[in-house]
C-alpha cells in the first residue's frame, strides 16, 4: 500500500508479481510496505523497497513486475532489485 499525503491524502494499493514462481511462496519482510509520498516528489525519485526470499528458487533470483495498482502508470519497479520509483 502506498500512501500520498501533501496536506490531503490519497491511498493506492500497489500489486506485484514475484517472478519465477517457485514451490514455495515467496516470504517478504513485510505484509504491507507503507511509504509517504510528497506532491513535491521528482521523476526518478526512491519510494520504496521489497524483497523476497524463498527455498524454492535455489539461487534463481525473483524478479519484481507491477501487475495491478499503477493507474496513469506513476511508479515502476526494478525488476532485479525490487526498488520501487516514482515516474
Amino acid at each position: 500500500m502506498l500512501l500520498c499525503t501533501d496536506g490531503y491524502s490519497a491511498v493506492t494499493t500497489v500489486q506485484l508479481r514475484v517472478l519465477p514462481a517457485s514451490t514455495d511462496r515467496p516470504v517478504f519482510s513485510s505484509v504491507t510496505y507503507v511509504t509517504y509520498l510528497h506532491v513535491n516528489m521528482s521523476i526518478g525519485d526512491f519510494v520504496v523497497a521489497v524483497a523476497a526470499t524463498g527455498a524454492g528458487y535455489h539461487g534463481n533470483w525473483p524478479t519484481y513486475h507491477i501487475v495491478a495498482g499503477n493507474e496513469g502508470s506513476v511508479f515502476t519497479v526494478e525488476p532485479r532489485t525490487g526498488l520501487g520509483f516514482f515516474l
